[in-house]
């Protein structure tokens, strides 16, 4: 138990130590934005976050980090609740948090994270509906 909390606080402090990255990143380009710099930061930041890791999880923390960096340019933001859904790799676990973050965000907000996310294709309609089944029973 105690070895799975350590773990936990590792992971969390690595969450926040990307999530840091992606948001000064995303400062840095708002600066004086270009398609050049954008790319030269993407690089950079794909450098720091995904660095050593190798095989197909490489490629997906490459896809995840840059979906996040692109978000937080689009929308101003770094937002750790679709953070959470975009590092989620599988529909079910993302259906969970949802109803997690459904408790934690007013309706306006959590209304708004759906379309984010639907629009930003990080949810599918097959996420919509199987969190709707199950908020229904």
């Amino acid at each position: 138990k105690q070895a799975s909390k350590i773990e936990d606080q590792i992971t969390a402090e690595k969450r926040l130590k990307e999530r840091k990255i992606i948001k000064d990143a995303v400062d840095e380009y708002r600066g004086k934005p270009s398609m050049v710099k954008r790319m030269q930061i993407e690089k950079k930041v794909i450098k720091k976050i995904v660095g050593d890791i190798t095989g197909e999880e490489r490629q997906k923390k490459i896809t995840n980090t840059l979906k996040k960096f692109r978000i937080g340019i689009l929308y101003k933001d770094v937002n750790p609740q679709l953070d959470s859904l975009i590092d989620s790799t599988t529909n079910e676990e993302k259906i969970q948090k949802l109803f997690v973050i459904k408790k934690q965000a007013s309706e306006k907000e959590f209304r708004d994270l759906i379309i984010m996310a639907r629009k930003n294709k990080i949810i599918s309609d097959a996420v919509i509906n199987g969190y709707n089944k199950r908020r229904s029973k």
